[in-house]
């Protein structure tokens, strides 16, 4: 029997036997991502909608990287504090979560394409200082030459040898200003922190590249480096490079990138507690379809906001030191916090694991989100309008409610979804496809060779994911296209014909 009947028959095959239905918890036994409350963003949200619908984005990419780019812009410069013996930075870590072609990457990017603006209004004269400095550099050589010199001939002449002039030191060479780094070793980070006291953001395109990182050259030592990176407190780096330790004043890093689920389950949740998990903020919304844009985002309003946010000066003690400066809750907002705090401990009695850590670092994440949202609403209000001097009862009660409703909803949606068995995942991943392709006939090889599913690529993991399918009455096994060919089988399966006769909501 030649190939196309052997196929053909295989197809009669499908439509005169008797199939069972679908199991639908296949797909639908995944947690629903919570919509994000862009009210809560007030006179930020027509942009947010604007640019999400320009990049074919969920909102959520472009809001969430909006709060975690803007905490890095406020940065050092303000810090929150509900009551006395309590202070946060401002500092965010956010990761996005999606499979690729999600708009992971395009909400992201959307966001930082605004800082290239900003940061060149932070080079300000850094070309002329780089000018004076090598001026500076090359007469310090020459005085370092004419005092070696100086030197010698003392030796030689059997007098007391000069000291080095402080003028033969070479100067430090200035860092340029900047808001965000993409990769970094500890030191030349901890050397930019110690010159730009407002702290930084990192960005990676793929936060497992950073992940990787901690144990690809340290042993593990980078780890600890990054968990005091989330506290902003003053930490010193003492490597076998340098002659004399760094000594950074605030170890502020915002974090801010995309994650596949299989990456973050492999780098994030199978490891030990040590708090780096719990202090993420996953976003992984439903994909949208691609759509041709009815809109197209005015970037001038927040530009200028963020200028505002970038112009907030530090404060100094007596040396001149730069430090930040407090910024106090209102009573009322103070008073709803510790409410708020009872409601959150209550929830800690039933959780466990990672999603326990991540509740206990809540408290935390509401009072950085209250000053951001309070300075956030003031940078876009009119000029003559005076920095407000305390985080508003308002700012609390909508950071509390984004938590709520938005990020906790979210992490249980992680912790949850990405922490399903491989094979669960995969098989959920393979059904969408099926739904959105609506082959009548799969095939193993050709869902590795074509399909492009991440994690659905070698031929062990497709066929698990196709026998779990199997067992749901999704797909059953039927002859190969080639026939019955000794020694090798093409692995082909019909799809159930009942699936077309059922509404999914696939996401």
């Amino acid at each position: 029997m030649r190939q196309e009947n052997v196929f053909r028959a295989a197809m009669d095959n499908a439509s005169d036997r008797i199939w069972m239905e679908p199991d639908r918890t296949i797909i639908e036994n995944r947690t629903t991502p919570p919509e994000f409350p862009l009210q809560i963003l007030g006179g930020w949200q027509e942009w947010i909608k604007a640019t999400a619908q320009s990049r074919s984005a969920p909102v959520d990419y472009v809001a969430v990287s909006l709060l975690s780019l803007l905490s890095s812009v406020i940065g050092n410069s303000r810090r929150a504090s509900p009551w006395d013996g309590w202070v946060e930075p401002v500092t965010l870590w956010t990761a996005m979560v999606g499979n690729p072609s999600s708009g992971k990457s395009p909400g992201i990017d959307a966001v930082l394409s605004l800082v290239k603006e900003l940061e060149k209004d932070l080079v300000g004269d850094f070309p002329e200082q780089i000018l004076a400095w090598e001026t500076e550099k090359m007469a310090a050589k020459e005085n370092r030459s004419k005092w070696e010199d100086d030197v010698k001939t003392a030796v030689k002449n059997g007098s007391p040898s000069p000291q080095m002039p402080q003028k033969a030191s070479e100067p430090e060479k200035p860092v340029r200003p900047r808001i965000i780094v993409t990769d970094a070793t500890i030191e030349s980070l901890a050397r930019l922190l110690a010159h730009l006291p407002r702290g930084l953001m990192l960005y990676r395109d793929e936060l497992s590249g950073w992940l990787e990182s901690f144990n690809r050259y340290s042993g593990g030592g980078d780890r600890p480096f990054w968990i005091e990176a989330y506290g902003g407190r003053s930490y010193v780096v003492d490597r076998q490079k340098n002659d004399e330790p760094l000594q950074i004043p605030y170890l502020s890093i915002a974090v801010l990138g995309g994650i596949q689920p299989d990456k973050l389950v492999k780098l994030l949740m199978n490891s030990d507690d040590d708090g780096l998990a719990s202090r993420i903020l996953t976003v992984w919304p439903n994909p949208v379809p691609p759509k041709r844009p009815t809109v197209s985002p005015n970037n001038y309003e927040p530009l200028q906001a963020m200028r505002s946010l970038l112009n907030l000066k530090m404060g100094s003690d007596d040396d001149g030191n730069s430090l930040p400066v407090i910024v106090r809750f209102e009573d009322a907002a103070s008073e709803l916090l510790d409410q708020w705090r009872d409601e959150n401990a209550e929830k800690q009695k039933w959780a466990s694991g990672l999603h326990l850590s991540h509740l206990g670092k809540m408290p935390g994440i509401v009072v950085r989100l209250s000053l951001i949202l309070e300075l956030m609403d003031w940078a876009l209000s009119p000029s003559n309008r005076s920095e407000p001097e305390f985080v508003s009862c308002k700012s609390l009660a909508s950071a509390a409610g984004l938590v709520d409703e938005y990020f906790l909803p979210m992490a249980e949606r992680t912790y949850g979804d990405a922490a399903m068995p491989t094979v669960e995942r995969h098989a959920a991943m393979l059904a969408r496809q099926i739904l959105r392709r609506r082959p009548e006939i799969i095939n193993a090889r050709e869902i590795g060779r074509e399909w492009k599913l991440p994690g659905l690529k070698e031929a062990t993991a497709i066929h698990k994911a196709c026998e779990h399918l199997q067992e749901a009455n999704w797909i059953d096994k039927t002859p190969s296209r080639s026939g019955n060919t000794p020694g090798r089988s093409k692995a082909d399966f019909l799809v159930n014909p009942k699936l077309w006769r059922m509404t999914w909501d696939i996401g």
